[in-house]
């Protein structure tokens, strides 16, 4: 599972796949130690950034204050009353539970930032683009899959059978 997960993060950007090499350099007639990305592509940027953006937007909403007024917008327009949720940084499983409560809210931080009060910070919903938001259902319905409690399973029972 481990190497599963492993390869989900790579592809969601949040790990960088670099292997150090040793390589010579005629310069100094030496040989020195380089990092270099061992995935095609390189790195997935535009990921990474996706998921530090979001990370942003959920952790705008820690306190108390604002969590009450997110939920004041939810009653308002009759929506799930739904907090933000704050991730751990290395587990694909809860970026994707990020990812599903950030899509379930975008009508709260929506309605939220239209009228924002003094002090209220509102790029950080407007840093997301509308791309952004349509790359974050992608990913997480690709990555939901992946972590599924089923695929797991079958995947440890397929790992003790070999």
């Amino acid at each position: 599972m481990h190497t599963l997960n492993l390869c989900l993060q790579y592809a969601m950007g949040m790990h960088e796949n670099k292997e150090t090499v040793e390589v010579f350099d005629p310069k100094t007639n030496s040989r020195k130690r380089e990092q270099r990305y061992v995935t095609d592509g390189g790195v997935f940027e535009e990921g990474r950034d996706l998921v530090k953006r979001v990370r942003a937007l959920n952790n705008y909403f820690s306190t108390e204050q604002r969590c009450k007024r997110l939920e004041a917008v939810q009653s308002f327009y009759c929506l799930p009353k739904l907090a933000p949720t704050l991730d751990c940084d290395t587990r694909v499983a809860f970026t994707v539970k990020l990812f599903q409560r950030s899509i379930l809210n975008f009508s709260a931080f929506r309605g939220y930032f239209q009228n924002p009060e003094k002090g209220d910070d509102a790029t950080v919903f407007t840093k997301l683009t509308m791309d952004d938001w349509h790359l974050m259902a992608e990913m997480e319905a690709l990555a939901r899959s992946l972590t599924s409690p089923g695929l797991k399973c079958s995947a440890m029972i397929s790992c003790r059978r070999s």
